[in-house]
């Protein structure tokens, strides 16, 4: 094999790294007067913060959907940062933090333990410590995956799926 040759699938396997989607943080909210059950929680993601997130970021977010969630984990101590287990394929997260509810979304395929740091709240008002959790699923997403879950092919893929061929045709041409 020559260096170029090399070179090519060297970077192939680069690029066909396994891709990771980012925690994405929603934003801080002062908790809302009436209720604060988990429905509630959950209908404030899907009526206020939602809608904010999706008027001015990229990719939309489908709304949460109320069954096969994990709700109301209660945090011993109020700590100032949490870290928690996103092994069940989770998309939106709230932590309440004293007073602030803090909401979170994950894209693609983040699991595994993700720390989250006490934010500041409106103002710069600082928020408390954790005192408990909940988890939600999309609408897109049913519990365990399926359609909608995971990063979505785009460009790259086909441009490697390009570059794999023209790399075979290559190697067919070389043992010619």
């Amino acid at each position: 094999m020559n260096k170029i040759t090399l070179i090519a699938v060297g970077a192939l396997c680069a690029l066909a790294a396994p891709a990771h989607a980012a925690v994405i943080s929603l934003g801080v909210f002062a908790q809302p007067a009436g209720g604060s059950s988990p429905l509630d929680q959950m209908n404030f993601l899907n009526n206020t913060v939602l809608p904010l997130y999706n008027a001015t970021a990229t990719p939309d977010l489908a709304p949460a959907i109320p069954t096969g969630g994990l709700l109301d984990v209660q945090v011993s101590g109020g700590p100032s940062s949490l870290t928690i287990n996103l092994t069940a394929d989770y998309e939106y997260l709230k932590i309440k933090w004293g007073n602030f509810w803090g909401y979170y979304a994950f894209t693609g395929d983040e699991t595994g333990n993700q720390t989250f740091q006490q934010p500041l709240g409106p103002g710069g008002v600082t928020t408390g410590g954790a005192s408990h959790y909940d988890l939600w699923h999309s609408g897109d997403s049913p519990p365990g995956g399926g359609p909608g879950a995971g990063v979505p092919d785009g460009g790259l893929t086909v441009a490697m799926f390009g570059f794999g061929l023209t790399l075979l045709a290559l190697v067919r041409r070389r043992l010619t």
